[in-house]
């Protein structure tokens, strides 16, 4: 009996070892599958105003998915992967209804799912697909939008709760026995900052305003760095890192300064190339009409440069790195031309997609004005109250914490507004380096004063 009893007891482990593996394989595989249907709907709207100008032409979806599967159209390794799936299931039935069956059940989590379901019954039914892919163009914006202003709320909280924190704080500090829990503050408004740059990304990306990953991840260092050079209570070190930011923000704002431009123009040469399409001249037609205008040199001279060498304008398009917006609008350009020669109905779509992007840059740019006055309010409002309270209670201690952490929560609301406003945090020189100043003229033009009149240092 006992034999028994230790044979079981030494399999146990075995046997919670195959479990692990098992449940690890499973896990595994779980966030593989959720990170696959992140990026299918993280890119749904950029299908969608494919697919529909395509149906515009006359095109179904089973052509798009093919070439999405084959790597002839280009959306990102999910839409790759997803048209590689439904190339085998379109092998496997022998009907497009029924490989968009098995395709809508093996997503079932993405909304793309449903999308292909109701689009399989409209097919079947009045056959008006182009509609349809319409009105869920129109419902995935109108969601942005919404998901936009859910955001902008999160993000407003955080921008009052720096200034009622702050506040709070000073007048906590001048009581006695609670001064000393005010060292926890810096690890809050660090936080607060962090998250409210990354709520900050999610907007921003959604409107084709990437910002690079290494400067991405050196904002959120700094951001730690200044949290952590607060409790060291040296304006000293604080400044060494505010010239590092400036000298970081300097850099960052010479490599990014065109992007904007390069946007600009690309919108502007879809207009022109519809304008060209209506007169009845064909998407290459039209890019060879208007590379002589020099306004448009900046986009059409590097894929010139491409052609000569040998290659294709839609290769030449994809090879060429451009800002998201000019890429994502190049590459839509040119994929009617291994489809259709209605190239004017299937512009005016592209154009139409490409207006609500703009539209919802308009709105948060109109939000973060906002967010920058609340920004320059924040230090004004501090350094006036810590300084009054100073006056009425001469060498108290935690005041050099508190300038800390005041700028700590100006540069993170600082870096919050530039990057909804420029597309990059660092790269608004105009708001990071005002900032900076700012804090700086705070803290030693008092100090110059006290001096002056002879009031003792706190």
């Amino acid at each position: 009996m006992l034999r028994n009893i230790m044979l079981i007891l030494a399999r146990i482990p075995i046997i919670l070892f195959y479990v692990f593996l098992y449940f690890k394989k499973i896990t595994i595989m779980n966030i593989k599958y959720l990170l696959f249907i992140k990026s299918l709907d993280n890119k749904l709207i950029d299908f969608l105003a494919i697919l529909y100008s395509l149906e515009s032409a006359g095109i179904h979806i089973d052509k798009l998915l093919r070439d999405l599967g084959l790597g002839k159209i280009l959306l990102g390794d999910a839409y790759k992967r997803l048209g590689e799936q439904y190339i085998v299931f379109e092998s496997a039935t022998g009907s497009m209804v029924s490989a968009l069956r098995q395709l809508s059940k093996a997503i079932y989590r993405s909304r793309l799912s449903k999308i292909l379901n109701e689009y399989i019954d409209v097919f079947i039914s009045s056959g008006d697909t182009r509609g349809y892919i319409k009105s869920a163009l129109d419902t995935e914006i109108s969601l942005l939008k919404d998901k936009l202003n859910n955001n902008f709320i999160l993000i407003d909280n955080i921008y009052e709760s720096y200034l009622i924190i702050l506040l709070s704080s000073i007048l906590l500090v001048f009581i006695p026995g609670i001064s000393k829990y005010i060292v926890l503050l810096p690890l809050f408004i660090g936080i607060s900052g962090i998250i409210a740059y990354i709520i900050a990304s999610i907007i921003v990306e959604n409107l084709y305003l990437n910002e690079s990953v290494y400067l991405f991840i050196l904002t959120i260092f700094l951001l730690i760095l200044l949290a952590f050079l607060s409790f060291i209570q040296n304006i000293i070190y604080y400044i060494i890192v505010l010239v590092l930011i400036a000298i970081v923000s300097i850099l960052a704002n010479i490599y990014y300064k065109n992007y904007k431009m390069i946007d600009d123009v690309a919108v502007m040469l879809l207009e022109d190339l519809y304008t060209e399409a209506t007169k009845g001249f064909t998407i290459e037609a039209g890019i060879s009409r208007l590379s002589s205008r020099s306004r448009y040199s900046v986009i059409l001279e590097p894929i010139n440069r491409l052609m000569d060498i040998g290659l294709e304008l839609k290769d030449a398009v994809s090879f060429h790195r451009f800002p998201p917006l000019a890429s994502m609008i190049m590459k839509s350009i040119v994929i009617p031309l291994r489809y259709t020669g209605e190239h004017a109905r299937y512009l005016a779509s592209i154009m139409t997609s490409v207006h609500s992007i703009l539209w919802a840059r308009r709105a948060v740019l109109e939000r973060t004005r906002i967010y920058i006055g609340y920004a320059f309010t924040l230090p004004i409002v501090s350094y006036i109250v810590m300084y009054g309270f100073l006056d009425m209670f001469p060498g108290s201690r935690g005041s050099g914490l508190l300038v800390n952490t005041i700028l700590l929560a100006s540069i993170s609301a600082a870096l919050v507004a530039g990057r909804l406003r420029r597309g990059c945090g660092l790269c608004d020189i105009k708001i990071v380096l005002a900032m900076a100043l700012l804090n700086v003229l705070l803290y030693f033009i008092p100090l110059l004063l006290r001096g002056a009149l002879g009031v003792p240092r706190a």
